[in-house]
């Protein structure tokens, strides 16, 4: 069972680097290309909230979900392996961190921008899909806690 789950996370991994390495530019041109229209209809939201919708913008929200659904399968993935909450709550956070790390560095290295900004995106994903899965109703199991046990 846990085999599956985990080539299920990997394969999503896999989509968001794939995701973030396409190039931007031909993506853009695609888009105007197939949803001119949406121009328009931006161009008038635009005009009437006096505000300026970017593409980049959109782009770097999409973040925060890719990484939300990602952090909630890695908190499944570690709960139905018996692992305790807190733990699983910190191996996703690390997890996530660093693979957002790894994807920054796959964008870098092709010549896209990698930002910071990106970075805090996916963890406020990050976080975001710990705290669905905690909301959700994963409780803590008998006699496990959602903190650490103090030493006293």
């Amino acid at each position: 069972m846990s085999r599956n789950n985990i080539t299920f996370i990997l394969l999503f991994m896999a989509l968001i680097i794939l995701l973030a390495t396409l190039p931007i530019n031909d993506i853009k041109i695609e888009i105007k290309h197939h949803f001119g229209f949406l121009s328009s209809v931006r161009s008038q939201i635009e005009d009437m909230l006096h505000i300026n919708i970017s593409f980049s913008g959109i782009q770097n929200l999409l973040h925060i979900p890719f990484f939300s659904i990602l952090s909630v399968m890695w908190m499944k993935f570690f709960r139905k392996n018996k692992v305790d909450i807190f733990k699983s709550m910190i191996y996703t956070l690390i997890l996530t961190t660093l693979f957002s790390i790894f994807e920054e560095s796959c964008q870098y290295f092709i010549a896209r921008d990698a930002s910071a900004k990106d970075l805090v995106f996916n963890f406020i994903g990050s976080l975001t899909g710990i705290g669905i899965f905690r909301y959700t109703g994963e409780k803590p199991q008998d006699g496990e806690t959602a903190h650490p046990k103090s030493k006293s």
